[in-house]
């Protein structure tokens, strides 16, 4: 049975559970569809970040690319529910250490915005 007709077969009353599994579906089926139709990187993730918002709260995601000529980390797109000015678009970090990265530990680790 493909994603389609699994959806149409859990538009019908169930237990929470398949409802829960039903909104899965929609959102993969919804991003799927983003993906294909989407012009910019931009647009894709503000699509993404959508779609996945309606079955699990979140207040800040991100993209991070990698810059090979420069070897960091740059914070491509940012979308967030919180005030910031830690965390901007073209913020960088090196990416041995994007794991230790955070607003207490920007000087330890070399981060900057650029």
């Amino acid at each position: 049975m493909d994603a389609q007709s699994r959806l149409a077969a859990m538009d019908k009353p169930q237990s929470p559970a398949q409802d829960a599994d039903a909104q899965r579906l929609r959102t993969l089926l919804e991003i799927n569809n983003a993906v294909i139709s989407s012009l910019t990187r931009e647009a894709l993730f503000h699509a993404i970040a959508g779609a996945l918002r309606r079955i699990m709260a979140f207040d800040r995601t991100a993209i991070f690319l990698h810059d090979a000529e420069k070897d960091v980390l740059r914070l491509f797109i940012l979308e967030s529910s919180l005030p910031t000015s830690y965390f901007t678009v073209a913020w960088r970090c090196p990416r041995r250490r994007a794991t230790s990265v955070g607003p207490s530990s920007s000087s330890a680790t070399g981060c900057a915005e650029i």
